[in-house]
C-alpha cells in the first residue's frame, strides 16, 4: 500500500485533489494493480445504489443539487454573488477536460462512460 502521502497532485487552478486512498490490490492472486481511489471518483459510479451526492447537507439537500443551492451557500458564506458566478463558470469550463481525462483513464470502460455521464449530468444542473 502506498502511503497516504506518497501521490498527490493540484489540478488546474489550484484546485487541489486528494489521492491518499490509492493503494495497491491483488484481486486475481496474480499482479498488484492501483485499487479504485475512493475520495476522486463518486461513488455512484460503481456504487448506483448510493444516492447522495454530496456527505454532508448543503442548503438541507444531499441530493438534486443545483445551481441555486450553491449560490444560497456562497450567500451564507458571506461569499459575493459575482465571485460565486465566476467560480460556477470556471468550473463548467472544466466539463469538456474531465470528460476526455474521464476517457483516456485506467478505469474500465463501464465505469469510464458512466463518471463521464455523471459529470455531464451534474454540470447540466449548473446551467
Amino acid at each position: 500500500m502506498l502511503p497516504a502521502s506518497a501521490v498527490s497532485t493540484d489540478f488546474t487552478s489550484g484546485f487541489a485533489s486528494n489521492f491518499a486512498n490509492f493503494s495497491a490490490d491483488n484481486p486475481s492472486g496474480s499482479s498488484e494493480v492501483m485499487s479504485l481511489p475512493c475520495r476522486v471518483l463518486s461513488t455512484s459510479s460503481w456504487m448506483p445504489e448510493d444516492k447522495e451526492e454530496f456527505a454532508l447537507t448543503m442548503n438541507g439537500k444531499k441530493t438534486h443539487l443545483r445551481r441555486g443551492d450553491f449560490l444560497t451557500f456562497a450567500d451564507t458564506a458571506g461569499i459575493q454573488r459575482k465571485a460565486a458566478e465566476a467560480m460556477i463558470h470556471k468550473l463548467l469550463g472544466f466539463v469538456p477536460e474531465w470528460i476526455k481525462l474521464c476517457n483516456e483513464s485506467l478505469l474500465p470502460y463501464d465505469m469510464q462512460q458512466n463518471l463521464a455521464k455523471l459529470i455531464q449530468e451534474r454540470s447540466e444542473r449548473m446551467l
